[in-house]
């Protein structure tokens, strides 16, 4: 008698690129680790495959989530940003706040959810980006992140 066999679906590889601040020529601040005390780094470090770099005034952070695997930036009582990988789709969680910069996001699939959270509420949009695509994640009104999927 035979196991049942089961698919799993491979890691979904992402690339995030994060402007870097420069204060002057040469001193950089990162201003997530001078609000919650931790670096993006040190959040991401369980889903990093190697080291982030610096490339043309970005870090580059080279992510693997596994099928039900996500990672959260908690910002206290507004909620929330995370990347979640769910059967093949990227979900991207904000604070409720932020949905009138996220709402023309590429690739969406369906419309943003609103979810509850103990903190308060979140928005969550689902996409379904195809390989080698670069897409921009507006954080405010001046500020974005790129995501590749890869």
């Amino acid at each position: 008698m035979s196991s049942p066999h089961r698919r799993t679906r491979p890691p979904m590889r992402l690339e995030l690129r994060v402007p870097t601040t420069q204060l002057l020529p040469g001193i950089q601040v990162d201003p997530l680790k001078a609000l919650t005390g931790h670096s993006l780094a040190d959040l991401l470090a369980a889903v990093l495959e190697r080291a982030p770099w610096t490339q043309e005034g970005q870090t580059v952070y080279p992510i693997a989530l596994g099928d039900g695997v996500g990672v959260a930036v908690p910002l206290g009582s507004f909620g929330e940003i995370g990347i979640h990988h769910v059967t093949g789709q990227l979900q991207i969680t904000a604070p409720a706040l932020a949905a009138m910069f996220l709402r023309d996001l590429p690739h969406q699939v369906g419309g943003s959810e609103l979810v509850s959270t103990p903190t308060g509420h979140i928005s969550r949009y689902t996409l379904a980006p195809p390989p080698g695509t670069r897409f921009r994640v507006p954080i405010t009104a001046g500020i974005a992140i790129w995501l590749q999927r890869l």
